[in-house]
């Protein structure tokens, strides 16, 4: 059973996902150009997959819509976001960062998605969900 404390932190969760993810699903699919530069940094060329991503942040943050109304049952769209950030972190971040590659959208996607991940890991209720 969740708490009060429990729903409010998972609502919080839901409504940062609605904001970034969804936000930046927005631009990566309907002005591609604009996420290539502003979000970033030059780093990408605009192709399909850039679409691709945008599509993949929005439909998770449309889905986080959900979560505001109905908090433990769209739990997954969470672990979800945890799980692909965290993989990305460890699988493409760390060994590019470890080569050398120092450019600025790499190190701001890398630190987004840490504390974004950090947030989960602090404030999503395993046991409440889970238990």
């Amino acid at each position: 059973m969740l708490t009060l404390a429990d729903t409010i932190a998972l609502r919080a969760l839901y409504l940062a996902a609605v904001l970034a993810a969804g936000g930046a699903g927005l631009i990566m699919v309907f002005t591609p150009g604009f996420a290539a530069r502003k979000l970033f940094y030059d780093a990408v060329t605009v192709d399909v997959y850039l679409r691709l991503l945008g599509a993949f942040q929005l439909s998770l943050g449309l889905l986080a819509i959900i979560g505001l109304i109905w908090p433990p049952q769209m739990a997954a769209i969470l672990l979800i976001q945890l799980g692909a950030m965290v993989i990305w972190v460890v699988a493409g971040a760390v060994p590019a960062i470890l080569t050398g590659k120092r450019e600025t959208a790499l190190l701001f996607m890398t630190i987004a998605f840490t504390v974004w991940s950090l947030a989960i890991g602090f404030l999503f209720p395993f046991a409440a969900v889970f238990g």
